[in-house]
């Protein structure tokens, strides 16, 4: 079970990471959230 979570965790910061890459993060209105 803490493999599941520890993979969301990732997949989470990866997603952020890649929408920065991108430079769509300032279009993103949740990013403050997480």
């Amino acid at each position: 079970m803490k493999l599941l979570v520890a993979f969301a965790v990732i997949l989470l910061v990866s997603a952020q990471v890649f929408a920065a890459e991108i430079g769509f993060n300032e279009d993103w209105p949740y990013s403050d959230q997480i």
